[in-house]
């Protein structure tokens, strides 16, 4: 099993667009019952948001 990639520490827009189609590939490669078995194990609220201006 492998993790998606953690969120950069310091994004910018381009770390955060690399980011985040490395994921969109790795979820491509899941199967329908991997996918709902990681939905069924997601926090429903985030733990913590943080925005920067």
């Amino acid at each position: 099993m492998f993790l998606l990639s953690v969120l950069p520490s310091n994004p910018d827009s381009c770390s955060l667009a690399t980011w985040s189609e490395e994921n969109e590939r790795r979820v491509a490669t899941l199967d329908r019952n991997e996918l709902a078995r990681r939905a069924a194990m997601a926090s429903p609220i985030p733990h913590k948001i943080e925005l920067a201006a």
